[in-house]
This record gives C-alpha cells, structure tokens and sequence, in this order.
C-alpha cells in the first residue's frame, strides 16, 4: 500500500498492524490508513481496528489511488502514442533535409558517369540518377506528412491498417532507393535503380490517391446497388375492363 503522508511503497512483511515509513518516519495503522496515535484500546489496540469510519475511509482512498494510478497510465499512454507519430515525422524530416543536397551531386554523378560511357549508346542515359533522387524527395514529403494524419485516424479501424500497410510500403521502397542512390559512387545497376524509382512513384500515387479517397472506395458492386436502391419502382397499371351502355 502506498504511505498516507508522502505515497511511498509499503510492504507488510509483520504480523503487527503498526507501520512506520521509512522514508518519511509517518506512523499508521495498516487496516485503516490513521494515523497511529489516534489509535487506542477503543479502536482494539494495536492489533485490530474495529472503526467502521476508518474502513469507509480506507475504500475512499484505495478508489482514489486506483482513479489517480489510472489517470497516470492515460496520461503516459497519450503520450508514448504522441512520441511514436513525432519521432517519425521527425525522421522523415531529417532524411529530406540529409537527401536534398543529392541532387546537386546528382549533376556531378550525371557527369562523371557520361565520361566513361559510350555516347552512341542509348542506354547510358544519366539523367536517371537526377529523377531518382527528385522521387526520393517527393516520397520523403508525403511521408513525412503522413505521420500527423495517421496520429489523427481512430486506432482499430479498417481503415487505420490499410492505411499503415500502404505506409510501410512506400516507406519500404523510399529506404531501397535512398541507399542506392546516396552513396558516393553508384554500386547498384542502372535498370535497378530506374525500376525502384518507378516503384517508389507507383506507391507513392497510390498512397496519395487513396488518402484523398477516404482510403477504403466504394466497389462498383455497391455503386450498383446504390442505383437500383435509388430508382423508384412503379407497380404496373391493371386494366380496369370498361362496360358499354346500349
């Protein structure tokens, strides 16, 4: 149980109700939570409390530690799911900031790859190396920004898995191509790094689009079911048989 005065941690390891805390000197009855020098041969001594108000008081105040334990584990989990979604977006952040400078050696990469190829051949284009790196940006935006909206989506929802799959995803492609196309000098081949891009572009669109759709559109079936539900059928008219007067 917790010290009445300064809330310290307290083990009864005795049989004898009598605690003293040993961090603030406080004595107490254990059964009750009093203090010990209210304590006389009226309430049974030393070992038992018979005061029915002191027991109504302990419930009281074991309600209360269990409320406040309570409203602390709130607190902390709130802020454990804050810091998951800020450091994130912290990262991100920093990777774009790190990443933005690659395209000003991008050039010189363009450059010093042109030098050692065959200029009739038409698949030693360079300028590849400057589109990855300009796809990389893009991505580290988007998921940099991703991390604020996804803190904002209820937690369990349909909605929130699909979303965090099509997250890691594209941060799984954007992670590829940034150590590819980081280093000083390109070891991965040229159609792997083109073929990431292309990757990267296709789930980052994807990803983008569908955030901007409500993650989870509407199937054609259920497009038309909604039709058929909006169309207003018409009983057929019965003819009525009419009587000539002769």
């Amino acid at each position: 149980k917790p010290c009445p005065k300064c809330k310290s941690p307290i083990e009864k390891t005795e049989g004898c109700n009598h605690m003293k805390c040993v961090k603030c000197k406080h004595e107490f009855c254990w059964v009750c939570m009093e203090a010990w020098k209210i304590h006389s041969s009226e309430t049974g001594g030393y070992f038992r409390c018979n005061k029915y108000q002191a027991v109504e008081k302990l419930n009281d105040s074991i309600a209360d530690a269990k409320k406040e334990i309570v409203e602390e584990h709130k607190k902390a989990s709130k802020f454990q799911r804050f810091m998951h979604y800020y450091i994130r977006y912290h990262n991100h952040e920093i990777s774009h900031k790190l990443e933005e400078p690659l395209m000003s050696k991008a050039k010189m990469k363009m450059l010093a790859l042109s030098t050692v190829v065959d200029d009739n051949d038409s698949s030693t284009d360079t300028s590849f190396i400057e589109d990855s790196v300009r796809e990389l940006l893009k991505a580290r935006r988007v998921l940099r920004a991703s991390y604020p909206y996804g803190y904002y989506l209820q937690d369990g929802m349909h909605r929130k898995a699909l979303f965090e799959s099509m997250q890691n995803a594209l941060e799984d492609v954007t992670e590829s191509l940034s150590q590819m196309v980081a280093r000083a000098y390109l070891r991965t081949p040229r159609s792997r790094i083109i073929e990431t891009a292309q990757i990267l572009q296709q789930n980052r669109l994807k990803f983008v689009n569908s955030v901007a759709n409500g993650l989870v559109p509407s199937s054609p079936s259920s497009k038309i079911k909604a039709k058929i539900k909006d169309k207003k059928v018409q009983p057929k008219k019965k003819k009525v048989p009419t009587a000539t007067l002769r």
